[in-house]
């Protein structure tokens, strides 16, 4: 039996050195697919005639992956590593961890393993040049990754990685908090207002190539952090609040709470949650959509560096996890 879409799986593993790759040591509960790119190069000459491609190459390589998971307050961890912070680790205590990402001028090189239903592919030197999280109230939270690797081989031997219950996050599960810039993110509730959201950190990756007599990349640079939010909300008064504020160009900072609900982890009082928070300045507000009858606009804005709360975006997860990978 092999081929059928059931079959496949993934997983993560950290390098030790960028680019060279380790057995993969965690389960990514993921949907989606690796690619590996090569463009061709058609060569056309002068011959007396209208038949004058007379040869191809196919040029080096560009490796990567565009994955999915629904979003967990446990699975999200590796995806931040290689996309805001690398090296973070959490504070633990009572068996409840805190972990907190801010921009970092380095994240995680990664090694993915993939088994697509027919046959085992392995992503060396990867890292995340995407990271979308989103959710609709009456529906579902997610994690989409785009990742840029170095190469791309295939007929490895997949390493065995233990499977887990994983506990995700629903769309009703999320309050919104927006604040005056610099100030102390959480403090004021927005209720009865968010629908839907979208945050968008991009790193702005780069494939580079040397003349090392091969295919693969030779390297994945880091570029400059952009950071954009989206936020749908109802046709009220905190909405008006914040049109106003677009109008004025007063700078925001909004917090999205995700998840807090459920048991107790360890013997701590904290529960599974996500906390994003930007600094931003709203771009623009559509005020054309609908939603179920009713009016609502939408928000996008783009991060502003916070000197004050000493980041363009932070990432925070309470979850039970001492370790990543």
């Amino acid at each position: 039996m092999a081929g059928e879409r059931w079959l496949q799986q993934a997983s993560v593993g950290k390098e030790v050195t960028e680019g060279a790759a380790v057995v993969a040591t965690r389960r990514l509960y993921v949907a989606g697919d690796f690619t590996r790119v090569r463009a061709q190069n058609m060569i056309e000459v002068s011959t007396g005639t209208r038949d004058n491609q007379r040869d191809a190459k196919l040029r080096a390589v560009a490796a990567g992956a565009k994955l999915t998971m629904p979003l967990g307050a446990d699975e999200i961890v590796e995806w931040l590593l290689g996309s805001i912070q690398g090296g973070a680790t959490p504070v633990t205590a009572l068996g409840a961890s805190t972990w907190t990402f801010k921009p970092g001028n380095a994240i995680d090189p990664q090694t993915y393993e993939y088994y697509d239903g027919y046959r085992s592919w392995q992503l060396r030197g990867a890292k995340l040049d995407e990271l979308k999280l989103s959710g609709v109230v009456d529906g579902d939270t997610k994690a989409e990754a785009t990742l840029f690797g170095r190469e791309l081989a295939t007929g490895v031997t997949l390493a065995t990685v233990t499977d887990r219950v994983p506990n995700f996050i629903q769309g009703w599960e999320l309050q919104l908090y927006v604040d005056a810039f610099g100030g102390t993110p959480g403090t004021t509730l927005v209720p009865g207002t968010i629908i839907s959201w979208e945050v968008n950190i991009k790193n702005n990756l780069a494939r580079k190539y040397y003349g090392d007599n091969t295919q693969a990349t030779g390297d994945v640079k880091l570029g400059k952090l952009d950071v954009q939010l989206t936020a749908t909300l109802e046709g009220a008064a905190s909405a008006l609040a914040e049109y106003n504020n677009w109008d004025n160009n007063t700078k925001r900072l909004v917090r999205l709470q995700l998840g807090n609900n459920g048991a107790a982890i360890g013997t701590s009082v904290l529960k599974p949650q996500i906390t994003v928070d930007v600094p931003l300045a709203w771009g623009a507000v559509d005020l054309s959509p609908e939603d179920k009858g009713t009016k609502v606009y939408k928000f996008t804005g783009n991060y502003i560096y916070d000197p004050t709360n000493a980041y363009g975006i932070q990432v925070k997860l309470q979850n039970a996890r001492a370790t990543a990978y």
